[in-house]
């Protein structure tokens, strides 16, 4: 991880507990709605074992504090500074071992039914706080 930042291993597995998204970001910090993580451009991802995927621009992700069924969300900066976002539904986080239980359609509904309706209305921290978040990525 480039930069002044403690990086921090992100790893996604589906539901079967194969290998998805994996990649190393840098810890921004935390507030009251998580933890925020973020990579500067050029930094990679990669899907189970295929090869990386190199993105341009910079973006920030955000681990909610929620124990329970959650989601993470990605904001990303394009060369027009315009920011996009994106939002994976997802099991209880942990730091290691795996938290899947019984009832994941209907955990994952309420969860997702939740996070749509903070996005349309701007609620943070799908307002401002992302943006400010998202200037601390080192660009450089």
């Amino acid at each position: 991880m480039p930069g002044a930042l403690t990086p921090v291993r992100v790893v996604y597995r589906k539901y079967d507990g194969s290998l998805h998204w994996h990649m190393e970001l840098g810890r921004l910090g935390a507030d009251e709605y998580g933890t925020w993580l973020g990579a500067p451009p050029g930094s990679q991802s990669q899907r189970g074992s295929e090869e990386p995927v190199t993105f341009s621009h910079a973006y920030v992700l955000l681990i909610p504090w929620s124990g329970g069924w959650t989601w993470t969300s990605t904001w990303c900066a394009d060369s027009t500074d315009r920011h996009r976002s994106s939002m994976r539904m997802s099991s209880p986080s942990t730091r290691c071992g795996t938290a899947i239980r019984p009832g994941v359609t209907g955990h994952a509904e309420r969860a997702a039914a939740a996070m749509l309706a903070a996005v349309t209305s701007g609620t943070e921290p799908f307002g401002q706080v992302c943006r400010n978040w998202l200037a601390m990525v080192p660009r450089a």
